[in-house]
């Protein structure tokens, strides 16, 4: 019979936390440097864990977060940190639209589909981004290529002559990409909050998949540029993730974050090639490169940064999308991210667990309660993981009160 006995059992075995490293020391070579892939494999997890699809809930309501914070617990989280857990959800925000077209000056656009995560775990945290919940073929065909200057205050846009773009030597970002952002971060309902908390971390950790690790850099360089309280940011994984900015603007990402920014790509994913490097804006991809190939389960390494911020191109090894391999763009499932992360991961650390997530049934409830299992024990046991007294009375059916005696009850185990 299940019993506190084998709680504690499992909390003796490896969990994926036990092989994450918060800070990681300069190569001794650049030109040599090499991603923690224990590191990459638990940030994809986390940025899959942003998702829908990964719990199968709603949007940031009570169910999601009690699935994610059920999940954090299974993966090595203590109750405590568990417990610190922040919601990020975006705020509708308001931006003159001015492309230069005969339209009303008091037209507005929201921005509203991005969400986050902030997980901490011991002395570090770990932010994690959503990214766009279109399918791949809509989003990089409706895909918008304006720019502005890199600019985190509420200054609208502006229409501006393309030969003052092409010339200009300042860092210009995706215009979409930066809204997302001051739409999940720059927030002030919680923004003071959670960089109070930040700051109290000995390390951040930010990662995000495809739109979510175009947020994860810009709110990387934020932490460090804009915040008056020091954050100490330690690494930056994004998967998928589409270029960002001009050439200006990897420069000055290239200069600040150097081995601490590794951008993942999965075989032929088509949307790190997006926006493609056209004459205008003149995108350019920022960060160390990596491939993940199908064949064998090998990498190759397509650019590194050197201790000056200058890039290290990779003879022969170009990189390619191709629209025809959007599967390649997943998270999870066969030849997903994951997947072949964990297979990189499992060939030098055997003994680390393959993360999975704490499902939702139909109705909102947890699932994997056993009937066998007496109805105190369940309680104490979802206690424990962080479940919330409403909740397990909803999963149980019981009544709200029989939750609140076993919380405050101390009763007999029989194993």
């Amino acid at each position: 019979m299940t019993s506190t006995l084998n709680l504690e059992t499992q909390s003796m075995q490896h969990s994926a936390f036990d092989f994450f490293t918060p800070r990681l020391s300069p190569p001794k070579d650049y030109r040599q440097s090499e991603p923690n892939f224990e590191n990459a494999y638990i940030c994809a997890n986390i940025s899959q864990l942003c998702y829908l699809s990964s719990v199968n809930a709603k949007r940031m309501n009570i169910g999601y977060e009690e699935a994610v914070r059920s999940t954090l617990y299974s993966w090595g989280c203590s109750y405590e940190d568990v417990q610190k857990t922040i919601f990020i959800d975006s705020q509708d925000i308001e931006d003159i639209v001015d492309d230069g077209e005969d339209i009303d000056d008091n037209k507005k656009k929201y921005i509203t589909d991005t969400q986050g995560l902030i997980i901490f775990h011991k002395n570090t945290a770990i932010i994690g981004f959503r990214g766009s919940e279109k399918k791949v073929s809509d989003w990089a065909t409706n895909f918008k290529i304006r720019s502005r200057e890199l600019d985190y205050t509420d200054k609208p846009y502006e229409h501006e002559n393309p030969l003052a773009v092409i010339f200009s030597k300042k860092p210009r970002v995706h215009r979409g990409f930066l809204k997302a952002f001051k739409a999940i971060l720059v927030n002030p309902k919680y923004h003071d909050s959670v960089m109070k908390q930040l700051g109290a971390a000995e390390n951040v950790w930010l990662t995000g998949h495809s739109l979510g690790g175009a947020i994860a850099i810009l709110a990387a360089n934020y932490l460090l540029e804009q915040v008056e309280e020091e954050i100490h940011v330690s690494g930056v994984y994004t998967f998928g993730a589409p270029r960002v900015g001009n050439s200006h603007y990897r420069d000055h990402i290239n200069d600040k974050f150097k081995y601490q920014y590794w951008r993942f790509m999965n075989d032929n994913d088509p949307v790190p090639d997006i926006p493609f490097p056209e004459l205008i804006y003149r995108y350019s991809r920022e960060g160390c490169m990596l491939r993940l190939n199908k064949i064998n389960g090998d990498i190759d390494y397509l650019r590194r940064i050197d201790e000056n911020g200058e890039r290290i191109r990779i003879p022969g090894k170009p990189y390619r999308g191709k629209f025809t391999s959007v599967d390649d763009h997943n998270l999870g499932g066969p030849g997903s991210y994951c997947e072949r992360l964990f297979y990189l991961v499992s060939q030098n650390q055997p003994n680390c667990p393959e993360m999975t997530f704490k499902q939702l049934d139909d109705q909102g409830r947890i699932k994997g309660i056993t009937p066998e299992i007496s109805i105190f024990q369940t309680i104490d046991s979802l206690l424990k993981q962080g479940v919330s007294e409403e909740i397990i009375a909803k999963s149980l059916n019981v009544d709200l009160e029989i939750v609140r005696k076993a919380r405050n009850s101390d009763f007999p185990y029989s194993d």
